[in-house]
């Protein structure tokens, strides 16, 4: 799998670059969504191209309001995956859901367990309710997104709630977690594992993913927690 990167693109222009024959020709897009828990800090939007061979980054962009957010997602042509880094649905007041406790049992001895997402915690920036929640159903409403996975070459528009730390675990072999949150140190003050994250995904088009996902216990499990689709 090869992966591209955006060069200095212009914020807001979606018109997609043209791929190379030997790509193969695009089959779907794919949209990345950081998403803060305010629209007081910046969340960060990603547009991908799929083919069968490659994905290509194109479009990477800071917004904050849930507006900017919902027009990203109209301009993105469909076949597309919605993927957004956040809990989109939020049943438990206190606590946390079961998909994270499942994840927390797989993944925290490589420090990429999840923090626990209630309504008590999440509402309390965002005048009472889930932010991921309340976009999930904007985009349900704008976008004619459906929740869950959609079948092979279906033609419409996805939405899922990601969370990256464990995919990094299983992708790069890692024993532990980088770190990518955002810290108050300057950046040449960060650590040293934080500047292996850009290098190591760059590196993904040498990475044979498809076999080792097939033989990885812990992504069969992973795959098991997709139907918590009501857990978030």
């Amino acid at each position: 799998m090869k992966v591209w990167w955006p060069g200095t693109g212009m914020p807001g222009d979606l018109t997609p670059p043209r791929f190379e024959e030997a790509d193969g020709g695009r089959l779907a897009r794919a949209l990345g969504i950081d998403l803060a828990w305010s629209p007081r800090n910046p969340t960060a939007v990603a547009l991908a191209e799929i083919t069968n061979n490659a994905v290509r980054v194109t479009h990477v962009e800071c917004v904050r309001t849930d507006a900017e957010i919902i027009a990203w997602a109209q301009m993105a042509e469909a076949p597309l995956t919605i993927a957004i880094d956040a809990p989109l649905a939020v049943p438990n007041a206190t606590g946390m859901r079961d998909c994270e406790r499942q994840l927390q049992t797989l993944f925290g001895r490589h420090h990429a367990g999840p923090y626990p997402a209630n309504r008590q915690l999440l509402g309390r920036v965002n005048g009472g309710r889930p932010r991921g929640e309340a976009l999930s159903e904007m985009l349900q409403t704008d976008r004619g997104a459906m929740p869950g996975l959609l079948p092979g070459r279906d033609a419409g528009t996805a939405l899922i709630e990601v969370f990256p730390a464990p995919a990094m675990v299983r992708l790069f072999g890692l024993d532990r977690c980088y770190p990518y949150k955002k810290k108050r140190a300057s950046l040449g003050r960060m650590p040293w594992r934080s500047w292996q994250l850009p290098r190591r995904t760059r590196g993904l088009d040498r990475a044979s993913a498809p076999a080792e996902r097939a033989a990885c216990p812990r992504c069969r499990a992973g795959r098991r927690l997709q139907g918590h689709r009501g857990q978030g």
